[in-house]
């Protein structure tokens, strides 16, 4: 099984670099084109690109562009610390979704550890959503998100504070991950969701109130070892640039609006990847009708 982790990310990172180009799309630009310009761009706060902008909560990606920036001034050729961070990744993501999966069935046999991570690592939501959009924030919580609920389930079980402190630093080391505000909300909210759901389960008065404390020394020890950018999205809902796009937003698109969208897009799945419906269009796009893509 180890060998199979570790086997398949080569052959695919030696495809997919085997021409000896950059891979990019996408948002996510090149960066790996140099690694130093995007080590500087978000190291601060407030950052020159477009005639200078507030960076936000993307401060969290600089350690991963500082690693790689020392690797750049090594001479090593950017595509090869590129597929080095896609192999890091896929091999991460795999083993991150066995433990998760030993975690939760430790009996289960490792033929099926094996079929787990292979799904995990291309099932059609992850094609779609991780590998083709290109986006190295949504590839890093791919790989993070399984470890930190397999160390917080397994914490639950141990009865072991120090696992909330092996949460926080995980999540330092992928803290690229974090850059986006949906990632944090999931990651956290589907850590309060397993506290609530084992605490229920809980035999006793102790177990109980052993889940809920283990669940807030976690999210202190979250919110202390990542405060050096948590500070950073803090600062963006009290800025100008957040009072003058979110609020004006919110309310022509509506929440519950957003939720019929996601309903009746779920057999619809060319519809829900682009968002291309009338209510969409035409209530965000100021009634602008896009004909060509009402494939319904």
């Amino acid at each position: 099984m180890i060998f199979f982790l570790i086997l398949l990310p080569v052959l695919l990172v030696v495809i997919w670099f085997r021409s000896g180009l950059l891979m990019g799309a996408g948002e996510s630009g090149l960066p790996f084109y140099d690694l130093s310009i995007a080590s500087d761009n978000s190291r601060w706060a407030w950052a020159d690109a477009l005639m200078g902008n507030a960076n936000g909560i993307n401060v969290a990606s600089h350690p991963t562009y500082y690693i790689l920036s020392k690797l750049e001034s090594l001479r090593i050729p950017n595509f090869i610390i590129q597929a080095t961070f896609m192999y890091i990744i896929l091999v991460a993501a795999g083993f991150s979704i066995v433990y998760l999966t030993k975690t939760l069935f430790p009996k289960i046999k490792n033929e099926v550890l094996v079929v787990t991570a292979f799904f995990y690592l291309f099932n059609p939501f992850a094609a779609v959503n991780v590998w083709n959009r290109f986006l190295y924030n949504f590839m890093t919580f791919y790989a993070l998100f399984p470890l930190v609920l397999a160390l917080f389930i397994y914490g639950i079980k141990k009865k072991n504070y120090l696992y909330a402190i092996y949460i926080g630093l995980a999540t330092i080391f992928f803290s690229y991950s974090l850059t986006s505000v949906s990632s944090v909300i999931l990651l956290l909210g589907t850590l309060v969701f397993s506290a609530l759901f084992w605490s229920l389960l809980s035999r006793s008065r102790k177990d109980f109130f052993y889940n809920l404390s283990f669940l807030c020394i976690t999210l202190c020890a979250f919110a202390l070892l990542n405060f050096w950018w948590l500070g950073q999205l803090f600062t963006f809902v009290g800025s100008s640039g957040y009072s003058s796009s979110v609020p004006p937003f919110l309310p022509r698109l509506g929440i519950s609006l957003i939720l019929v969208l996601l309903v009746k897009g779920l057999d619809n799945l060319h519809i829900l990847f682009g968002l291309c419906t009338r209510i969409f269009t035409q209530t965000i796009c100021g009634g602008v009708d896009f004909s060509f893509f009402h494939l319904w």
